[in-house]
């Protein structure tokens, strides 16, 4: 952690060995709050992310949630949180996200849910959880992302304030892509 008056301090990553940055990025911090960088996409071709780490405290039985879609292979992704499975059919997806797109934390009542991501408007399933629980009094970031140039989405969430990032484990086959959505 790096200590900034509020300003726009810049940010720069470097390869190593390299004395130029690939990937610069500013943005307006607030004093006295936490931060977030988030850089993805490819080392071609980075995206990068200043998010606010700031919420606030988290009642018993709920968790704090948000979603970023770091998935440089995949445009548009509905995404689904819901009780284990629960038919799709007339649901509207809570968020639809474009790459590079993120939401603010929602809070959410502690459980067990499952996550489904469906490519927008093509009801095909790219990513299930399967069942998964979200922990009590917890802020957690849910980044949504692909990697080895495949358009296969993979899940990572992360918990502030300590604890170690954990994958969440997709019911897809591995390869698998996506599949269509079950009929109801």
């Amino acid at each position: 952690y790096e200590s900034f008056d509020n300003k726009q301090p810049p940010c720069q990553l470097l390869k190593s060995g390299d004395t130029s940055p690939f990937v610069s990025a500013s943005g307006s911090l607030a004093a006295k709050q936490s931060y977030a960088l988030v850089v993805f996409g490819t080392v071609a071709n980075p995206v990068t992310l200043i998010q606010g780490d700031s919420s606030p405290q988290v009642n018993p039985g709920n968790t704090q949630l948000r979603f970023v879609h770091a998935a440089f292979a995949t445009a548009g992704l509905d995404v689904y949180l819901t009780t284990p499975g629960l038919s799709l059919t007339n649901l509207s997806a809570q968020y639809q996200m474009g790459y590079s797109g993120n939401t603010s934390f929602a809070l959410t009542n502690t459980g067990d849910y499952e996550l489904r991501l469906v490519r927008s408007n093509s009801g095909f399933v790219a990513y299930d959880s399967g069942t998964f629980s979200l922990a009590d009094h917890a802020t957690q970031t849910v980044y949504l992302f692909s990697k080895d140039g495949t358009p296969c989405i993979h899940v990572l969430k992360v918990t502030q304030a300590g604890g170690d990032p954990a994958p969440v484990p997709t019911t897809l086959a591995p390869g698998e892509h996506a599949r269509p959505a079950p009929p109801t």
